[in-house]
């Protein structure tokens, strides 16, 4: 099916050429959508942002070729006008009242103490990869490129440093498991 899209949208024929965008535009975009949502929480900004997304898939057509994958081009692209829309607007989540008074009790003061026993124990290297990696959520690819190390010596790295803390904790009697 896709080669026969991508055959569509290479053709000469407007008509043929708008179908075969309309059929990849149906196709992807709740998966564009999802993959926006990760970045943004405004059902209209999503949107808005999926379409640019399409514009620019329509726009580079004819650079693409069928080598690439279409479904990658256009996912790269909406992370990144996401990315570019989080940076240009400056747009961080801000919490009322309400949703503060609502947001389920989170135990600082342990996470604080765990930070502070980590820190005993671990480099600075393997603490931020930790950091991260657990308190963040960067995936070690998103880690890797941060800090321009190879994803193996960082999940080589993070590895070492939990099994360092457990040690420790162990030794502390500490449940940590």
């Amino acid at each position: 099916m896709l080669k026969q899209v991508y055959k569509e949208l290479k053709s000469d024929d407007q008509n043929v050429r708008a179908r075969a965008f309309n059929d990849i535009y149906n196709y992807y975009f709740k998966l564009v959508c999802f993959c926006i949502s990760q970045y943004i929480d405004n059902k209209e900004d999503i949107e808005e942002i999926a379409d640019d997304t399409f514009i620019n898939f329509f726009n580079n057509i004819d650079h693409l070729d069928e080598t690439k994958n279409i479904k990658y081009y256009i996912l790269t692209t909406a992370k990144n006008n996401a990315i570019n829309a989080l940076r240009r607007n400056n747009k961080y989540t801000t919490l009322s009242d309400e949703e503060l008074v609502n947001i389920p009790y989170y135990d600082y003061k342990e996470t604080n103490e765990t930070l502070e026993i980590l820190k005993k124990v671990l480099n600075e290297e393997e603490l931020l990869i930790v950091i991260n990696h657990l308190i963040y959520g960067y995936s070690f690819k998103e880690i890797s490129s941060k800090q321009k190390i190879s994803i193996n010596t960082i999940m080589s790295k993070y590895r070492r440093a939990i099994k360092k803390a457990y040690k420790y904790l162990k030794e502390l009697n500490l449940d940590y498991e």
